[in-house]
Protein backbone atom coordinates (compact mmCIF):
# COMPACT_ATOMS: atom_id res chain seq x y z
CA UNK A 1 0.00 0.00 0.00
CA UNK A 2 2.78 2.12 0.17
CA UNK A 3 5.00 3.25 -2.85
CA UNK A 4 9.13 2.99 -2.92
CA UNK A 5 9.06 7.19 -2.06
CA UNK A 6 6.98 6.19 1.20
CA UNK A 7 8.58 3.52 2.02
CA UNK A 8 11.89 5.93 1.77
CA UNK A 9 10.33 8.40 3.77
CA UNK A 10 8.75 6.17 6.44
CA UNK A 11 12.57 5.05 6.81
CA UNK A 12 13.93 8.95 7.11
CA UNK A 13 10.91 9.00 9.85
CA UNK A 14 11.88 6.09 11.81
CA UNK A 15 15.82 7.04 11.98
CA UNK A 16 14.76 10.15 13.05
CA UNK A 17 12.24 9.24 15.98
CA UNK A 18 15.38 6.73 16.71
CA UNK A 19 18.14 9.18 17.00
CA UNK A 20 15.53 11.85 19.08
CA UNK A 21 13.26 10.08 21.45
CA UNK A 22 14.80 6.70 22.30
CA UNK A 23 11.78 5.95 24.59
CA UNK A 24 9.27 3.27 23.95
CA UNK A 25 6.35 6.18 24.52
CA UNK A 26 6.19 8.25 21.86
CA UNK A 27 4.11 11.50 21.62
CA UNK A 28 3.80 12.79 18.28
CA UNK A 29 2.95 16.66 17.19
CA UNK A 30 2.28 16.93 13.40
CA UNK A 31 3.76 20.50 13.61
CA UNK A 32 7.58 18.78 14.53
CA UNK A 33 7.91 15.96 12.16
CA UNK A 34 9.62 17.10 9.25
CA UNK A 35 8.88 14.66 6.44
CA UNK A 36 7.18 15.32 2.97
CA UNK A 37 3.97 16.61 3.01
CA UNK A 38 2.18 14.31 1.55
CA UNK A 39 3.69 11.42 4.01
CA UNK A 40 2.90 14.52 6.65
CA UNK A 41 -0.67 15.42 5.94
CA UNK A 42 -1.84 11.98 6.53
CA UNK A 43 0.42 11.04 10.28
CA UNK A 44 -2.20 11.34 13.25
CA UNK A 45 -1.31 13.45 16.28
CA UNK A 46 -0.84 11.39 19.32
CA UNK A 47 0.42 9.06 21.92
CA UNK A 48 2.14 5.96 20.53
CA UNK A 49 3.72 2.52 21.92
CA UNK A 50 6.01 1.10 20.01
CA UNK A 51 8.42 -1.97 20.57
CA UNK A 52 11.54 -2.62 20.07
CA UNK A 53 11.25 -5.00 17.57
CA UNK A 54 8.63 -3.08 15.18
CA UNK A 55 9.02 -2.46 11.57
CA UNK A 56 9.21 0.94 9.87
CA UNK A 57 6.32 0.10 8.12
CA UNK A 58 4.19 -0.86 11.14
CA UNK A 59 5.20 2.47 12.89
CA UNK A 60 4.35 4.20 9.51
CA UNK A 61 1.10 2.25 9.54
CA UNK A 62 0.24 2.75 13.29
CA UNK A 63 1.03 7.22 12.86
CA UNK A 64 -1.48 6.92 9.74
CA UNK A 65 -3.90 4.81 11.20
CA UNK A 66 -4.39 6.90 14.55
CA UNK A 67 -3.56 4.01 16.53
CA UNK A 68 -2.79 6.32 19.92
CA UNK A 69 -2.52 4.85 23.21
CA UNK A 70 -5.49 5.58 25.46
CA UNK A 71 -5.49 5.77 29.21
CA UNK A 72 -7.93 5.32 31.83
CA UNK A 73 -9.74 6.84 34.72
CA UNK A 74 -12.08 5.99 37.24
CA UNK A 75 -14.73 8.26 38.47
CA UNK A 76 -15.41 6.00 42.09
CA UNK A 77 -19.34 5.19 43.05
CA UNK A 78 -20.01 8.06 46.00
CA UNK A 79 -17.44 10.51 45.38
CA UNK A 80 -19.01 13.90 45.53
CA UNK A 81 -18.53 16.31 42.46
CA UNK A 82 -15.46 18.20 44.06
CA UNK A 83 -13.94 15.17 44.67
CA UNK A 84 -14.25 13.50 40.87
CA UNK A 85 -12.89 17.06 39.47
CA UNK A 86 -10.25 17.31 41.71
CA UNK A 87 -8.95 13.44 40.60
CA UNK A 88 -9.09 14.73 36.98
CA UNK A 89 -7.47 18.00 37.67
CA UNK A 90 -4.54 15.39 38.92
CA UNK A 91 -4.39 13.55 36.16
CA UNK A 92 -0.96 14.55 34.37
CA UNK A 93 -2.29 13.29 31.06
CA UNK A 94 -5.63 15.36 31.15
CA UNK A 95 -4.97 19.20 30.06
CA UNK A 96 -7.26 22.18 30.62
CA UNK A 97 -9.20 23.63 33.10
CA UNK A 98 -13.24 23.40 34.14
CA UNK A 99 -16.14 24.87 32.01
CA UNK A 100 -18.26 22.38 33.62
CA UNK A 101 -19.07 21.84 37.30
CA UNK A 102 -22.37 19.34 36.67
CA UNK A 103 -24.59 19.67 39.89
CA UNK A 104 -24.08 16.74 42.47
CA UNK A 105 -25.60 13.12 41.41
CA UNK A 106 -25.00 13.80 37.79
CA UNK A 107 -21.88 11.76 37.13
CA UNK A 108 -22.20 8.67 36.54
CA UNK A 109 -19.08 6.43 38.14
CA UNK A 110 -17.62 4.74 35.38
CA UNK A 111 -14.20 3.94 34.22
CA UNK A 112 -13.36 6.38 31.05
CA UNK A 113 -10.79 6.33 27.93
CA UNK A 114 -9.09 9.23 26.66
CA UNK A 115 -6.07 10.17 25.11
CA UNK A 116 -3.25 12.05 26.23
CA UNK A 117 -3.65 15.95 26.12
CA UNK A 118 -7.22 15.49 25.83
CA UNK A 119 -9.44 18.46 27.54
CA UNK A 120 -10.79 17.24 31.30
CA UNK A 121 -14.48 19.32 30.09
CA UNK A 122 -14.59 16.17 27.62
CA UNK A 123 -14.66 13.48 30.55
CA UNK A 124 -16.76 15.49 32.52
CA UNK A 125 -19.34 15.84 29.60
CA UNK A 126 -18.81 12.28 29.10
CA UNK A 127 -19.75 11.27 32.55
CA UNK A 128 -22.90 13.63 32.58
CA UNK A 129 -24.12 12.13 29.00
CA UNK A 130 -23.28 8.67 30.19
CA UNK A 131 -25.63 9.06 33.96
CA UNK A 132 -28.11 10.91 31.84
CA UNK A 133 -28.92 7.88 29.45
CA UNK A 134 -28.38 5.06 32.41
CA UNK A 135 -31.02 7.34 34.65
CA UNK A 136 -33.57 7.14 31.74
CA UNK A 137 -32.89 3.49 30.96
CA UNK A 138 -33.78 3.33 34.86
CA UNK A 139 -36.71 5.83 34.45
CA UNK A 140 -38.24 3.97 31.42
CA UNK A 141 -37.95 0.51 32.88
CA UNK A 142 -38.96 1.58 36.22
CA UNK A 143 -42.32 -0.38 38.50
CA UNK A 144 -45.48 0.99 37.98
CA UNK A 145 -46.86 2.85 41.28
CA UNK A 146 -43.84 4.36 42.27
CA UNK A 147 -44.21 7.38 44.42
CA UNK A 148 -41.71 9.36 42.25
CA UNK A 149 -43.10 12.40 39.78
CA UNK A 150 -39.73 12.76 37.80
CA UNK A 151 -35.95 11.22 37.07
CA UNK A 152 -34.47 13.95 40.06
CA UNK A 153 -37.27 12.37 42.48
CA UNK A 154 -35.66 9.27 41.68
CA UNK A 155 -32.50 9.95 41.82
CA UNK A 156 -32.76 11.96 45.24
CA UNK A 157 -34.04 8.82 46.71
CA UNK A 158 -31.75 6.49 45.17
CA UNK A 159 -29.41 8.89 47.22
CA UNK A 160 -30.42 8.74 50.12
CA UNK A 161 -30.86 4.99 50.28
CA UNK A 162 -27.27 4.64 49.31
CA UNK A 163 -26.38 7.03 52.24
CA UNK A 164 -27.98 4.90 54.94
CA UNK A 165 -26.84 1.57 53.78
CA UNK A 166 -24.25 0.14 51.71
CA UNK A 167 -25.70 -3.52 52.09
CA UNK A 168 -27.86 -4.76 49.50
CA UNK A 169 -29.62 -6.78 51.26
CA UNK A 170 -30.97 -3.88 53.39
CA UNK A 171 -31.59 -1.53 50.65
CA UNK A 172 -34.90 -2.45 50.38
CA UNK A 173 -36.17 -2.32 53.73
CA UNK A 174 -34.59 1.24 54.15
CA UNK A 175 -36.35 2.11 50.50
Amino acid sequence: CYSPNDLDEVNAFVQMLRQRIPAINIWIDTEEIEVADDVEEKIKAGEYLFTPEISMLDVMDKLIKGDVVYHKITIPEGYTVGQVLYILSMEDNLSGEYDIVPREGMMLPETYTFQKGENLNVIVQKSISAMKEKLQEIWDNRDEGLPYKNVNEMLIMASIIEKETSLNNERALVA
